[in-house]
């Protein structure tokens, strides 16, 4: 028998099963949700993050430039005591 106002058969209980599945399907409608705000997010910080890595990358290149130079002068500093015990008369 139908109902007039909705033309719709009888109502039907839903399963378990079935119940289980919107619940699920609304979870993940969620975490979709979720995802895309979070999406968002990091894209409207994508331009702040990539200076802040544009910055350290220049940092790092400046240490490693001062790094390269005290072992070039410490090298150095090696190779003259040992030549000034090796060779006796060079210097003062």
């Amino acid at each position: 028998m139908r109902d007039e106002k909705t033309m719709a058969g009888p109502r039907t209980r839903r399963t378990p099963a079935a119940r289980s599945t919107k619940y699920d399907v609304d979870g993940i409608y969620s975490r979709i949700n979720d995802l895309t705000s979070r999406v968002v997010a990091l894209e409207t910080h994508q331009p702040h993050t990539e200076a802040q890595l544009t910055r350290i990358e220049k940092d790092i290149g400046g240490i490693k430039e001062m790094l390269s130079r005290v072992m070039w002068v410490i090298v150095l500093a090696v190779v003259g005591a040992l030549l000034k015990i090796v060779l006796p008369g060079i210097g003062p």
